[in-house]
């Protein structure tokens, strides 16, 4: 630009200087006619001076004619060194025009292989960085495949968190049932054990009664027989309270009795099998190890005392301690699934964010690639 400003001051320049050149030549051209003019004025002044030469007067006009003659000599002198100076300043013009475009192309041949030599550098640039845009690129689509890998385990392991809480819900209304069937056991036992406990607080009463009696020696085996408290080898009557506290001990009515019923029947916790079916021995202890592999070890025992019966409160109270542990396990478990939740909705999120941040990479490069410089 700044070239072309000088460049067009020197063309302005010329003009003026044309323009003063065509004034010259409007001088010359009016001289020319003005010396035409005087020619003819001359040529009439010598036929005057030819018809009047005594005429002293027709001398001073022929003096004053061959002065013009001078003069009109002396204006094409002029006019011909006017010609010369026109010629010398067409010349200095035109070698100023000669150097200024010698000085312009040099110029702009310089700057033409500075800007192809800028252009080289930047395309180089741009080439540099498309290489960068594309590791970037390798690198976010590498990070968008872990994160879908990432998405579709926590998937996996949602749905298998899924499957298991199902599992859990499934065995906490089986330990809810067997815990009833517990209580129900128990509050049965509770009642036979009062039961039993009259039961004996009646013989032994009986007991004491035949104590005294005994010691009594004013009262005759024939009386004890007839009171119903023994039982004589030669009498046909049904022995007393005594002689049935006996009996019952032999057929297990007694405290022994109570104890081989108990030991009949054991306590099983299955889900659905109770306390009152009572099965026990190796029925329970093979329903305990299915449990076992049910429940991978975790949760209420599955035989309580075998084939002996739920006779003690420490299982009971084992019962609760395991239904605690499996009840927070399944608060544990509720909570690696709310975690699992979270953590896929934050997978999704980064994923999104990749996705736009893809997007932007592939838009800035295209435009990086698209674009093509202006040397114009």
């Amino acid at each position: 630009e700044k070239m072309q400003r000088d460049l067009l001051r020197l063309f302005q320049a010329v003009d003026a200087q044309g323009d003063k050149l065509g004034e010259f030549a409007h001088k010359l051209k009016d001289l020319k006619n003005e010396i035409e003019k005087a020619k003819e004025e001359i040529h009439e002044h010598k036929k005057e001076l030819l018809s009047a030469e005594d005429d002293l007067e027709q001398n001073e006009k022929v003096k004053k004619l061959i002065q013009k003659e001078e003069e009109a000599r002396f204006e094409e002198k002029k006019e011909e060194y006017l010609e010369s100076v026109l010629d010398d300043v067409r010349r200095d013009v035109e070698k100023q025009r000669k150097k200024l475009k010698r000085e312009f192309v040099d110029k702009y041949e310089s700057e033409k292989q500075k800007i192809e030599t800028d252009l080289l550098l930047q395309q180089r640039t741009l080439m540099d960085e498309i290489g960068h845009l594309e590791e970037d690129r390798a690198a976010h689509r590498e990070e968008l495949g872990d994160l879908r890998a990432q998405e579709g385990a926590a998937e996996r392991e949602f749905v298998d968190a899924e499957v298991r809480r199902e599992g859990l819900e499934e065995e906490l209304e089986e330990l809810r049932a067997g815990h009833a069937g517990l209580e129900a056991g128990l509050g049965r036992q509770a009642g036979e054990r009062r039961r039993r406990a009259a039961e004996l607080r009646d013989q032994i009463e009986e007991k004491k009664d035949l104590l005294e009696k005994l010691q009594d020696p004013g009262i005759s085996l024939e009386e004890l027989e007839e009171g119903g408290y023994i039982s004589l080898p030669s009498s046909g009557k049904s022995p007393g309270p005594g002689g049935r506290a006996s009996k019952a001990k032999e057929e297990g009515t007694g405290m022994e009795g109570v104890h081989k019923r108990m030991n009949g029947g054991g306590a099983t916790m299955n889900g659905h099998h109770h306390l009152a079916e009572g099965k026990g021995g190796e029925e329970g202890k093979e329903e305990k190890e299915d449990r076992k592999e049910k429940t991978n070890g975790v949760g209420p025992p599955a035989l309580l005392l075998g084939g002996e019966g739920l006779a003690h409160d420490e299982d009971y109270e084992m019962f609760k301690i395991m239904m605690k542990a499996f009840e927070k396990e399944q608060e544990q478990t509720k909570g690696r699934y709310e975690d699992l939740q979270r953590q896929l909705a934050q997978n999704i999120e980064k994923l999104m964010e990749l996705q736009i941040e893809n997007q932007k990479l592939e838009k800035e490069m295209d435009d990086i690639i698209c674009w093509e410089p202006d040397i114009t």
